[in-house]
């Protein structure tokens, strides 16, 4: 009997078909959004409880949507917070931040997703003790991403994730905004994820630096957080801190103050805002921002609006030990003229310039005296020492500690000025 050529077509497909089903895995790892509680930040406190040191672990979380995610919900299956609401705020404790993370589900039927967090908060106190069992903690995590904001926060990260947002529906989206645009815009803070953090930890010759924020009352009457007059319940376990008194943490905003200046994974100091700036100069990662000067006058009365900028490090050995020649190649545009008497015009760009090297100078200075005083290397040198000759940083990288803080640094800043905006003169009310 012979069998149809179609026939043996089909044959075939049904045998592939029940092949591929055999081969093809399932959902057997997936996690329904109505089994789950979403994370958008994670704060990171060591407390005393009754003489016993745990880690506390700040949730701040958003419901999951009631009834599942299919084709009837929403796309992601999670219910947005209101506007101006920080989300849920949960405290949990625990010996180790595993436990502490474990027992979420001593009092949630949920399971805990730390996948979508936008921030990590870490609380100043456990900074100066040591970030190593974060760090270790959200590497070796599942979920955790590794683009991640991390932040140091005044205080302790369980009041800072009960401040409120201004502008954004949540508190992490708030914050993350802030670190993003403050790089990027105002060029005054260099924001810093889980990912480089891990590596400045890692990294011989190159100490971490991470933006440091505060909470603060906003100073406008008609503000709605500082009418809110909602009260935030806290576990006995969650005390005021120091900075924090006054207001409760719900009347209250995010700021950036700086950054946090590390020596291996302990911080040791603050970086202020215009040193920041200096930093973000030095370790050519300037993207954006204002520099104000004063010209013929005795306060800052012109901006510059910086468009571009480039650092050069060159290390040089001698007999004599390491020198380090830094050169900035600098350009912005004329902002903001407010001078009645200095006219800018394009004869006067020299002076403009002579005037921005030396204050993009002063700030890159600041940083350098603040950062050898901590000795505490966030500018990468060593690190640039050692991609640049390997050898000579074999034979000084166990010195570099000593090294450091009375290092020789040349710096060379050149600025150009490219125009002067839409006007040539500054208003003149008549």
């Amino acid at each position: 009997m012979v069998i149809p050529l179609r026939s043996h077509r089909k044959i075939l497909i049904i045998v592939l078909l029940i092949a591929i089903s055999l081969f093809t895995s399932g959902c057997w790892g997936r996690r329904e959004t109505q089994q789950m509680n979403l994370s958008t930040g994670l704060g990171f406190d060591k407390i005393l409880i009754e003489g016993n040191p745990q880690y506390r672990l700040t949730v701040l979380s958003s419901k999951p949507q009631q009834g599942g995610g299919g084709a009837t919900g929403s796309s992601s299956g999670i219910n947005e917070p209101q506007k101006g609401s920080t989300g849920q705020v949960i405290y949990l404790t625990g010996d180790t931040l595993w436990d502490a993370g474990r027992n979420w589900n001593l009092r949630s039927s949920r399971r805990l997703f730390i996948g979508q967090v936008l921030v990590i908060i870490i609380g100043e106190d456990i900074a100066r003790q040591g970030i190593t069992p974060i760090i270790d903690f959200l590497n070796r995590h599942q979920d955790a991403r590794e683009r991640v904001w991390v932040i140091v926060c005044q205080g302790s990260a369980a009041d800072f994730l009960n401040a409120q947002p201004e502008y954004e529906p949540t508190a992490s989206l708030e914050i993350a905004g802030i670190i993003r645009d403050a790089q990027q815009r105002a060029g005054k803070v260099k924001g810093t994820d889980l990912f480089n953090v891990g590596y400045d930890l890692l990294t011989p010759g190159k100490e971490a630096i991470i933006p440091f924020m505060t909470t603060f009352v906003p100073p406008e009457p008609s503000s709605p957080i500082r009418q809110n007059r909602a009260t935030v319940q806290r576990p006995a376990s969650v005390a005021p801190t120091s900075g924090q008194q006054g207001a409760q943490p719900q009347n209250k905003s995010f700021s950036i103050a700086g950054s946090a200046v590390f020596k291996g994974d302990k911080m040791v100091g603050l970086l202020n805002i215009v040193e920041n700036q200096g930093l973000l100069f030095l370790s050519n990662q300037i993207k954006g921002g204002t520099i104000p000067i004063a010209i013929d006058s005795s306060e800052k009365n012109t901006s510059i609006r910086l468009k571009s900028s480039k650092t050069r490090v060159n290390p040089i050995f001698s007999q004599d030990g390491v020198i380090l020649d830094v050169n900035i190649k600098a350009d912005g545009d004329l902002l903001e003229e407010d001078n009645d008497i200095f006219r800018i015009t394009k004869a006067d760009f020299k002076k403009v310039e002579k005037l921005t090297n030396h204050e993009i100078e002063r700030r890159c200075r600041l940083a350098l005296a603040k950062s050898q005083e901590l000795n505490s290397d966030i500018f990468g040198f060593g690190d640039k020492i050692h991609r640049s000759d390997a050898q000579q940083w074999k034979q000084i990288k166990d010195q570099w500690n000593d090294i450091f803080p009375t290092v020789q640094v040349n710096l060379k800043v050149e600025f150009k000025l490219k125009q002067t905006g839409v006007l040539n003169d500054p208003l003149v009310i008549q």
